[in-house]
């Protein structure tokens, strides 16, 4: 990938992390999340498809996780622990993002089974 394309994604992603934390703060329950469901898929969608086009294949592996819950959700309805789930892998993006650390996807996503019993595809 050139150099420019890099720096273009880098700044959407930054833009969608930003965009989630700002969805975040209004939502702080599972019926909040499930609310703002839409919003936060497209998010995440767009997360899941340009991380790792740059190199970071443990964030696209969380908003991959995530979207597959928040799609469970829009068909579903509200999803108890799925606030808890979704504001972990954001912070978790962040993170991966800004270089403060690695994060153990496997870990995550068996984490995400345990409290989501139910959903395929984690």
């Amino acid at each position: 990938m050139s150099e420019e394309f890099q720096k273009v994604a880098r700044q959407e992603i930054h833009s969608e992390l930003e965009s989630l934390g700002n969805i975040l703060v209004n939502c702080t329950t599972d019926e909040k999340i499930h609310l703002k469901s839409e919003e936060i898929e497209k998010h995440m969608h767009n997360i899941k498809g340009l991380a790792p086009m740059i190199g970071f294949e443990n964030m696209g592996d969380l908003a991959r996780i995530s979207d597959v819950i928040v799609k469970h959700i829009i068909r579903n309805g509200q999803l108890s622990g799925s606030h808890m789930i979704i504001s972990e892998a954001i912070l978790n993006m962040k993170n991966i993002f800004n270089k403060n650390s690695e994060i153990d996807t496997i870990g995550f996503a068996s984490k995400a089974r345990e409290k989501l019993p139910g959903i395929s595809g984690i």
